[in-house]
């Protein structure tokens, strides 16, 4: 009879450590893989509402969607629902998901009555169309058409959006289909670097890319890209 040799203590504990030093060496890894495949995504996402863009811009005497938000009395109302730009593209889309990042975690914030639930990851550039009535003192009407971009190439129209204005004191999320946020320059707030420090861009010519962003600071025209269709960064 041959004895039986068992594992000691002490090998069992070797290889225990092992196990977790490969752990701690790959799960980053796997992180980082995983944040890879959703910022792919995300920039698909931009890419297909590019095209949904170009494809409006085509039926509208190659004018781009305005963006409209009732806020004469208050956060907003039903009325702007059909106008807000997601929803101007809804005959082109015909998707609702395309419109949510999947590295977004924020709950979807009914910003009125009637507010439908329906996440929105992605700000609108207000340079390129806007139409907001309460705040024509200092936000005037604009419709933009593809003429006046000086650089469609490097013409921000939609970026990742990181924003929770409830928490910095704006007093709101906007970040559904039916009130979505907008800006008029890169803001910090709004570019937290979601995606490997930085966040995805689509661009006044239908096309997206990522760029990095963790450095941001509140301007107009930053490292090659603007956000004023009358410059030529």
């Amino acid at each position: 009879m041959f004895a039986r040799r068992a594992f000691t203590l002490i090998e069992l504990l070797v290889v225990i450590a092992i196990i977790a030093i490969l752990a701690a060496i790959l799960f980053p890894v796997f992180a980082k893989a995983r944040e890879k495949a959703r910022q792919t995504s995300c920039l698909s996402n931009l890419r297909q509402i590019g095209t949904s863009i170009m494809m409006y811009a085509s039926d509208y005497d190659e004018t781009y969607p305005v963006n409209y938000q009732d806020a004469s009395s208050g956060p907003g109302s039903v009325d702007q629902i059909p106008y807000t730009w997601p929803n101007r593209l809804e005959p082109y889309t015909r998707n609702t998901q395309i419109f949510a990042c999947p590295s977004d975690g924020r709950p979807p914030h009914v910003d009125f009555p009637g507010c439908r639930p329906i996440l929105l990851s992605y700000c609108w550039n207000s340079n390129m169309g806007i139409d907001i009535p309460a705040y024509y003192s200092w936000l005037p009407r604009r419709v933009t058409t593809m003429s006046e971009v000086r650089a469609p190439a490097q013409c921000v129209m939609l970026n990742d959006d990181s924003s929770d204005w409830l928490a910095a004191g704006w007093g709101g999320r906007f970040n559904t289909l039916d009130s979505p946020d907008w800006a008029d320059i890169f803001y910090p707030e709004v570019l937290r670097a979601r995606h490997h420090e930085g966040d995805n861009f689509m661009f006044a010519d239908g096309h997206a890319k990522w760029q990095a962003t963790s450095s941001i600071v509140e301007i107009d025209t930053w490292n090659g890209i603007t956000m004023y269709p009358s410059v030529q960064p």
